[in-house]
């Protein structure tokens, strides 16, 4: 029989890597509330595209989201994936911005969220911080 829904924060704060994947744990649900991004990319030239994925327990990709725009070398960005948010389309105050995503976001029990630079500029060299605002219950 299913718990009551909790709120939490999943995250990762791990340093040199701007590619994270986090996997709903077993005999668990998660409704994803927010997920808060920041993004400090080094000197290594290039344009980054944030990206969240939703996948399968296979890692086929069941809906995704892109930021409204890119991040270039050497700057640090903070992001603000939700729900009900505008989707912005330039920097609020230089560094921040939001994109909506979709509400009722549901995973099951070894779905995952990926977070990532979708151009793979400096995978092991750039830092992203990321926290997963989710409502969870036991199944």
């Amino acid at each position: 029989m299913a718990t009551a829904w909790r709120i939490t924060t999943t995250k990762d704060e791990n340093l040199n890597d701007s590619d994270k994947l986090f996997t709903v744990p077993e005999n668990t649900e998660w409704q994803i509330l927010s997920i808060w991004v920041e993004y400090t990319s080094t000197n290594t030239p290039g344009v980054r595209q944030l990206e969240i994925q939703l996948q399968d327990s296979g890692s086929a990709i069941i809906a995704q989201w892109q930021t409204g725009i890119s991040q270039e070398d050497n700057l640090t960005y903070k992001y603000l994936f939700g729900i009900a948010i505008p989707d912005l389309l330039s920097l609020r105050d230089t560094t921040f911005l939001m994109t909506p995503i979709l509400g009722m976001t549901f995973l099951s029990a070894g779905q995952k969220v990926r977070v990532r630079d979708n151009k793979a500029i400096a995978i092991a060299a750039d830092d992203m911080l990321v926290r997963i605002e989710h409502a969870y219950r036991d199944i």
